[in-house]
């Protein structure tokens, strides 16, 4: 693949690349960063991506991987999820409800999802991806997908109805 190809198939992606980054990592500037570092990565790699079966996948999957990468490194994904644990919406008393904006608690009751079922959600309902293509990125079968999504809109309707029924 030349610079040019590069640029038409690849460079593309790279606002899909950075929403995807983000809704992983959930820092504008570390998004940012592994999407340029992806772009990076797969310049170097640019001859051997035409053997690539689906590209879109392919370049997805680098995403995910750079961010669990820096991830990783950071040693930083325990202490992110317990403190979104910690201030979860399931903490918001009745008399807030009301000051509260809905679309707030629900990106809280989202970014509180397992990582699998938050990426099945962010791949299918933000980027639209198809359950095969999602399966490829994940790296599961399709009916995988099906289950992790469907537990993920439970899980948050569970939640939301709590909060919209009882404040607790």
């Amino acid at each position: 693949m030349n610079g040019q190809e590069f640029n038409i198939r690849i460079v593309a992606f790279k606002d899909r690349m950075f929403r995807f980054a983000k809704s992983i990592l959930r820092d504008t500037s570390e998004a940012e960063d592994a999407t340029q570092d992806t772009l990076e990565k797969l310049w170097r790699r640019r001859e051997s991506l035409d053997r690539c079966d689906n590209i879109d996948a392919f370049v997805i999957a680098s995403v995910k991987n750079v961010c669990y990468d820096r991830l990783r490194s950071r040693r930083a994904a325990d202490r992110r999820n317990e403190v979104i644990r910690r201030t979860a919406p399931a903490t918001v008393s009745p008399q807030r409800l009301d000051d509260c904006d809905l679309r707030e608690l629900l990106e809280r009751t989202i970014a509180a999802l397992p990582d699998r079922q938050r990426e099945a959600m962010h791949l299918r309902d933000i980027e639209g991806c198809d359950m095969e293509e999602i399966a490829q990125i994940m790296g599961c079968d399709q009916d995988t997908v099906r289950v992790t999504l469907s537990r993920a809109r439970k899980r948050i309707k569970e939640e939301m109805l709590k909060i919209m029924n009882y404040g607790i």
